[in-house]
């Protein structure tokens, strides 16, 4: 998972990009970000968390700061995003000043999910073999579609739309999908 942050050119806009684990949906992934984000919002903030976000932000920008390529990369970033070369060296101190409340107050007024976008950008299920599973759904569904529609382009949507929807649920139930796709044979 990622959080990315567009700076002053984009101020109201946070992003953070996750990809589910082996064996969870993204509907799964979705859930459990939106549950992260309601504890923030409404359970007390440890001062210990806040102490070590504070210091992961820290080792982060000095990690960027060891290789220059990637020091590179962050200083085009926050020149691009913020317009400031110097928005890629966080300010340590600035980042003590924000307390446990602070933080439940922003989150309650800034990570609202009426406010909220959620975009699925992922592989395409026709070119893609990272997923076997998915390799076995597309045969499955695109032999089942082509007994009944003649033209291949809506035969290809059809099987794109079907696998994307698959893909919301977990590892488990897409297995089970695949089984009922498969042929039965007859007596």
């Amino acid at each position: 998972m990622t959080l990315g942050d567009p700076g002053t050119r984009e101020g109201g806009l946070l992003v953070l990009e996750a990809r589910p684990g082996e064996g969870h949906s993204l509907g799964e992934a979705e859930q459990a970000i939106i549950s992260e984000v309601l504890r923030i919002q409404q359970e007390p903030i440890q001062e210990e968390e806040v102490a070590g976000a504070q210091r992961l932000l820290v080792l982060e920008s000095l990690r960027q700061q060891e290789d220059a390529t990637t020091f590179a990369q962050a200083l085009g970033a926050a020149w691009s995003e913020a317009g400031n070369w110097q928005a890629a060296l966080p300010d340590a101190s600035r980042l003590k000043t924000w307390g446990s409340e602070e933080l439940r107050r922003l989150a309650r007024t800034y990570l609202s999910m009426d406010r909220s976008v959620t975009t699925l950008v992922e592989s395409d299920p026709l070119t893609s073999d990272e997923d076997p599973l998915d390799v076995r759904l597309v045969e499955a569904i695109r032999a089942m579609a082509r007994r009944k529609m003649d033209d291949p382009a809506a035969v290809d949507a059809l099987v794109r739309r079907t696998i994307l929807q698959l893909r919301m649920l977990p590892r488990s139930e897409r297995e089970k999908a695949l089984e009922l796709l498969k042929p039965k044979e007859r007596p």
